[in-house]
C-alpha cells in the first residue's frame, strides 16, 4: 500500500473514532468536555487527552427539568490554558440552563499548560438533560436545583428575568476536597441573581452577549487567578474572597430587582 493511502486510511480510521465517541446520548447523561481533534490530516497526531476540567464540570450543573435537548458549545483552549471563542453550537431551548452550562465552563479555568505555544484546540461541551441515575454526582446536582427553586420563591427572582450563580463555584468542591460540605456549598446563602436586562435591556440576551460581555468573563478571571495562586486554601479564604468578589461588581449582582446596568461594557 502506498503512502498516501496509508495516510488516507489512518486519517479516516482516527475521525471515525473521533465522531464516534464525541457526542453522548441523552440516557448517558453529562459527561462533561468530549473533544473533537481538528489538525492537518497529512500531519498524524495522537487524541488529546480529556482536560482534567472534566470532573469539576460534572459537578457544576445543575439539573434542569425543564431542558430536554442536548446543548453543545464550542471553545478553543490556547497553551496558556485560556478559553477563547466560546459559541454556541446547539442551545437546549432554556435559556437558564444554557447559561448554567457556560458558567460551568467558565468556573472550570484554567486548563491544564499542556499545549504548544502555537496551538490551539477545539473542544466541544455536549450536555444531555436527561435522567443519568442516582450517583454521587447527579444528587448534588438535583439538589442544586432545589436550592436554586427555593431561592426564586423566596426572592421573587423569576427565571425570565433572572440569572443565577454559584458565588463560590461548585467545582470548589473537586478542586479543594474536605475544604467544604456540601451542604455548606449548595444553600441560598451561595447564591446571587443577575438581571437579563443587565446583558440586553429586553430581557433577551443572547449566548453571544453574555459570553463576550466584559466585566462578566472578567469576574471569573479573578476567580481563576485565585485557583492558580492557591493550590490550596481555607475556607475563611474562600468566603473572603467571594464576598470581596461580589462587593466589586455592584452593578452586575442585584441585592434589589430593580438594580442593574442598563449599558454594560463589553469585548
Amino acid at each position: 500500500m502506498c503512502s498516501d493511502m496509508k495516510t488516507l486510511l489512518t486519517t479516516w480510521l482516527t475521525m471515525c473514532f473521533l465522531f464516534s465517541t464525541g457526542y453522548p446520548t441523552r440516557a448517558q447523561g453529562l459527561i462533561g468536555a468530549p473533544i473533537k481533534i481538528i489538525h492537518n490530516p497529512n500531519v498524524p497526531q495522537p487524541p488529546y487527552p480529556y482536560p482534567e476540567n472534566n470532573a469539576r464540570l460534572l459537578f457544576s450543573v445543575p439539573k434542569n427539568s425543564d431542558a430536554h435537548d442536548m446543548i453543545d458549545i464550542g471553545y478553543s483552549i490556547s497553551a496558556d490554558g485560556n478559553m477563547h471563542d466560546l459559541h454556541l453550537n446547539r442551545s437546549s431551548g432554556v435559556d437558564e440552563f444554557d447559561f448554567d452550562c457556560l458558567t460551568a465552563l467558565l468556573g472550570s479555568l484554567p486548563y491544564p499548560r499542556s499545549l504548544p505555544a502555537s496551538q490551539t484546540k477545539d473542544i466541544h461541551f455536549s450536555l444531555a438533560c436527561g435522567d443519568s441515575g442516582t450517583t454521587k454526582n447527579d444528587l448534588l446536582r438535583l439538589k442544586n436545583q432545589k436550592v436554586r427553586q427555593r431561592f426564586r420563591k423566596i426572592k421573587v427572582f423569576s427565571s425570565d428575568k433572572f440569572f443565577l450563580l454559584n458565588t463560590i463555584p461548585v467545582d470548589v468542591y473537586i478542586r479543594y476536597p474536605a475544604l467544604l460540605t456540601v451542604d455548606q456549598l449548595i444553600n441560598q446563602k451561595n447564591l446571587i441573581a443577575i438581571s437579563k436586562s443587565w446583558f440586553d435591556s429586553r430581557n433577551e440576551p443572547t449566548f453571544d452577549e453574555i459570553s463576550s460581555n466584559h466585566q462578566f468573563r472578567e469576574y471569573f478571571d479573578h476567580w481563576s487567578n485565585f485557583f492558580v495562586a492557591h493550590s490550596s486554601t481555607t475556607k475563611e479564604e474562600v468566603e473572603e474572597f467571594s464576598r470581596k468578589l461580589v462587593t466589586d461588581y455592584p452593578l452586575m449582582f442585584i441585592p434589589a430587582p430593580q438594580q442593574r446596568n442598563p449599558n454594560p461594557r463589553t469585548n
